[in-house]
Order: structure tokens, then C-alpha cells, then sequence
């Protein structure tokens, strides 16, 4: 494993390299067999190189869990003197106050006018009852009715539940929706005898580039292998189907030596939040993780947005 190709693979996983380089990449793989079981070995090294930073972490956190802090009963002493003098000073406090509040000043009462009423008075207070329930109509919310159409009972917004600015399944979806971009690392496999597997997802890649999603699943949703089941997860997504993708995704983004970890973690977030706030606590603890990327730092950040 030479330096050009640490450097190569590095640039591959992070997901620094175009697309045309991508795929020149992947054809290698096909093609050259020690450059492929170089790639398995600096996966390998990578995710052990995280593992022992997470587990030197782990170390740290169970030290200071573990310190005790000395029993010293000469502290202890001073500091219950200092709270029974505070409880001392807090009850002739209270009991100042309580004497001055007990003692009020007899308020100054105005002398009572006679009243006189008229017919222009009454007049004037009946237009001002007016004026006053005219004012107040004008602050109460209006039910908006749609339209009846026939066979059909009109229903108002407020009668659904929710408004439109509500976190509603189609909402969430539209909203994560928004933040979807397409994988950059999907190429069709071109090589000579290919398997079966291999010509489904060829075919699969073109009706994807097409947006025929709802196909790509009819035709590879019953293949298991690594790239079929990563396109079909994205393809599942973009039809709505939101949990199964939401399964697929998770299983990648645990796998550290997987070839998609690293972007299934962001397209597991979008999955998650088209189905928050049921998701709340697993997007939360994933959105903190990524916003420590660089790469997805800003789109996070947009995503935390759209919790708000």
C-alpha cells in the first residue's frame, strides 16, 4: 500500500473526489484486486483508528467518574455555621417585612360625585358598547371553510388539528425533501461477464438519473448486496417511504467499514426528520455528531433550522 494510494483512498471515503473520479476509482476496484484488498485494509486501519480515540474518550470519562473528592469534615463544619447564619439573617428579614406589610398607610378616599344621569350620557355609553364589540370582532380568529365539493363535507383548518406551518408527515417530508441532494458517488458498473446483480443496477442507475424512483425499487428492491441496497435506500426516500429508508441508512451509517458510512449518515438525518418530532431524541444526538464535519456542517445547521 503505497502513499498514492493511501492518499486516493482518504480523498474516496471522505467524499473529496469528483465524479468522474469516483468512477475511475470504483472501475479500479473491479479491476485490480490488490487495490482492492489494499482499499478493505485502510478501512480497516480507519475505523480502528476511531474505535480506540472513542475508547480513549471512554477512559478519560470513567477517571473522572471515579475521582473522589476528599472527605474533609473542617469544611463541612464552616459551611453549615454559614447556612445557619444566612437562615438567621433570612428570618429577621422576613419578619421586618411582615411588620411593615402589616401596617399599611389608610388609603385617601375621593369624595363621592352625585349621579346624574341623561339621555345623551346613555346614548354615548350604548355607541361606545357598540364601538368596543366592533373592536373586539376584529381580533377574534375566523375559521377559514374550504369550498364543499360535492359528496364531500367542507372542513375547516382548525377543525383538521393542525396548520399548515404544523409538523405534519407531508410537511416534514417536503421539508427534508428540500434539503435532498443526489449521491455523487453512484456509478454503473462496466466490465466484462457481468453478474446479474451487477446488470440490475446498471438499470437501476439509469431510471434513477431518469427520477423514476418508484422502478428503481420494483427492480432492485429485493437485491442485498452494498450498492443495490444504497440506491434503493435513496430511491425509497424520494418516493416517501421514509421508514424503510430510515433502516437502510441506520445499518450503513453503523458499519464503519462500509464504503457509505460516511454520507448515510447525513441521508439517515433527513430520513429522521421526515418523520420528527417522533425522531427527536435519534436526530439530535446524530445532527451534534455531523455538525463536527466539515462537510456537513452548514447543511446541519440549515436542518436544525427547520426543528425550530
Amino acid at each position: 500500500m503505497d502513499n498514492f494510494n493511501i492518499e486516493n483512498f482518504e480523498l474516496y471515503v471522505t467524499n473529496a473526489m469528483s465524479a468522474d473520479e469516483k468512477m475511475v476509482f470504483e472501475q479500479k476496484i473491479f479491476d485490480d484486486p490488490q487495490f482492492a484488498a489494499d482499499f478493505e485494509h485502510f478501512k480497516t486501519l480507519k475505523a480502528g483508528i476511531r474505535k480506540q480515540s472513542l475508547q480513549d474518550r471512554l477512559d478519560i470519562l470513567k477517571k473522572n467518574i471515579d475521582h473522589k473528592p476528599s472527605e474533609d469534615p473542617e469544611p463541612l463544619r464552616h459551611s453549615w455555621a454559614s447556612y445557619l447564619l444566612y437562615l438567621l439573617g433570612l428570618a429577621i428579614l422576613m419578619a421586618l417585612i411582615f411588620y411593615l406589610v402589616r401596617s399599611p398607610e389608610k388609603p385617601e378616599t375621593q369624595p363621592s360625585l352625585p349621579a346624574v344621569h341623561t339621555q345623551k350620557q346613555d346614548s354615548l355609553q350604548q355607541q361606545d358598547l357598540d364601538s368596543l364589540r366592533s373592536d373586539t370582532m376584529r381580533f377574534i380568529p375566523q375559521k377559514t371553510v374550504v369550498p364543499a365539493v360535492k359528496g364531500k363535507t367542507s372542513v375547516s383548518k382548525q377543525d383538521k388539528g393542525y396548520a399548515d406551518n404544523e409538523f405534519t408527515p407531508k410537511n416534514q417530508w417536503r421539508e427534508a425533501m428540500a434539503l435532498y441532494s443526489k449521491p455523487q458517488n453512484l456509478a454503473s458498473i462496466m466490465r466484462d461477464g457481468p453478474s446479474e446483480s451487477d446488470k440490475k443496477f446498471n438499470d437501476a442507475i439509469l431510471l434513477f438519473k431518469a427520477s423514476k424512483y418508484q422502478e428503481v425499487t420494483a427492480l432492485i428492491g429485493n437485491e442485498k448486496d452494498e450498492k443495490n441496497l444504497y440506491l434503493n435506500a435513496h430511491a425509497l426516500l424520494l418516493t416517501g417511504k421514509t421508514q424503510q429508508a430510515t433502516v437502510i441508512f441506520r445499518n450503513f451509517a453503523d458499519d464503519d467499514f462500509s464504503t457509505y458510512h460516511e454520507e448515510s449518515r447525513w441521508y439517515l438525518a433527513l430520513a429522521l426528520f421526515a418523520n420528527y418530532p417522533e425522531t427527536k431524541d435519534e436526530l439530535n444526538s446524530l445532527t451534534a455528531q455531523l455538525l463536527t464535519v466539515p462537510d456537513y456542517k452548514q447543511k446541519v445547521a440549515d436542518l436544525i433550522a427547520k426543528m425550530k
